[in-house]
C-alpha cells in the first residue's frame, strides 16, 4: 500500500493545525459502494458520499508474517439509511473495506494513491447488529490465504437450497402468512399446514424487505436466529423452507441426483474399522 502523498496533503500536513478524518469505503459483495466517515457531518470524496453516523473503530496494531490482524467498525443505527436491514441481509459479508485519512475541509475530487493517507485495506469478516448499533468486522487480506478456494468431499451436501447446484425449485417451499405476535426470538404466525421443521434453516421474509434466518419451528411458530429489532406483529411474511444438508432432506424433496456431496465416503473412524478388519482376516 502506497505510503506517498501528493503536494496539495503535504502542504497540509505540514501546518500547525490539521483537518484530518478517517474515512471507510466499503465495497459490497454486490458490487455496491458505500462510505462512513468520523467526522461529525458527512463528506463528498471521489463522488462517493461518506455518511457520518457516529462511526469509530476499535485499535489494532499490525504483526509479521501471515497473522491476520483485524478491527472492528462500528456505527449508529440509522433507520433512514439502509444499514441495519443491509447488515441483517449479509450484503457486508465478505466486502472488502479500504480505511484512509483525508482533508475534510479540502477533500480530494478523487481518490488516488497519493491523494488520501492509506491505512489498510482488507475484507469483512462478520457483520452484525449490537445494542444499537452496527459492527464490522475488517480483517486484512492476508485472511484471503486461509480460505479454502477448492472443492472437498462431504457427506454434506456444499449447495445452497435452491441454487445452480441444488438445483430446486424454490417457488415450490414457499407459504405465506402474516404474523400475528412475538416475543424474543420466537414469532407467531399464520400458515395453513405448516408442518413441524419444514422450515428449519429456512428464510423469513417480511413485507417491509427484512429477512430473518429460521432456527425451528412448529405448525404456528417460528424461533429465529436472532430477535426481531421491531415489532412485526402485522407484517405479511414469506417462509422459505430449509435443508440441513443431509442425504435425507434431498429425498424429502424429491432431489437426490443433485445432492452436491460424498454421503456415503468412509470417515476417518470407517477407515481404521475397515484397516483392522483386514488385518484380522
Amino acid at each position: 500500500m502506497s505510503r506517498a502523498i501528493d503536494n496539495i496533503l503535504r502542504e497540509h500536513l505540514i501546518e500547525t493545525v490539521t483537518t484530518l478524518a478517517t474515512c471507510w469505503r466499503v465495497t459490497r459483495t454486490d458490487g455496491v459502494v458505500v462510505g462512513f466517515t468520523s467526522h461529525d457531518s458527512s463528506i463528498e470524496a471521489g463522488g462517493l458520499v461518506f455518511k457520518a453516523s457516529g462511526v469509530s473503530q476499535t485499535d489494532t496494531a499490525a504483526t509479521m508474517g501471515l497473522d491476520v490482524d483485524t478491527t472492528e467498525v462500528h456505527g449508529l443505527i440509522d433507520d433512514e439509511d439502509g444499514v441495519p436491514e443491509q447488515v441483517l441481509n449479509k450484503l457486508y459479508d465478505g466486502a472488502k473495506i479500504d480505511v484512509f485519512e483525508l482533508n475534510y475541509k479540502n477533500p480530494p475530487a478523487e481518490i488516488t494513491e497519493t491523494s488520501v493517507i492509506w491505512v489498510k485495506s482488507g475484507v469483512v469478516g462478520d457483520a452484525i447488529r449490537e445494542r444499537g448499533a452496527w459492527v464490522i468486522e475488517a480483517r486484512t487480506l492476508t485472511d484471503l490465504l486461509r480460505q479454502s478456494n477448492s472443492v472437498k468431499t462431504s457427506r454434506l451436501c456444499r449447495a445452497e437450497f435452491g441454487d445452480h447446484n441444488c438445483r430446486a425449485d424454490l417457488s415450490q417451499y414457499r407459504k405465506s402468512g402474516f404474523i400475528t405476535g412475538y416475543s424474543g426470538r420466537v414469532v407467531s404466525i399464520n400458515i395453513p399446514n405448516l408442518g413441524v421443521n419444514d422450515a428449519r434453516r429456512g428464510l423469513l421474509e417480511l413485507s417491509n424487505g427484512v429477512k430473518f434466518d429460521i432456527d425451528s419451528n412448529t405448525a404456528d411458530r417460528l424461533t429465529l436466529t436472532e430477535p426481531p429489532a421491531f415489532d412485526p406483529t402485522g407484517l405479511n411474511g414469506v417462509v422459505t423452507f430449509g435443508c440441513n444438508k443431509w442425504i435425507t432432506d434431498c429425498q424429502k424433496y424429491n432431489n437426490m441426483l443433485n445432492y452436491y456431496g460424498e454421503p456415503y465416503v468412509p470417515d476417518s473412524d470407517d477407515w481404521v474399522a475397515g484397516f483392522f478388519n483386514t488385518v484380522n482376516l
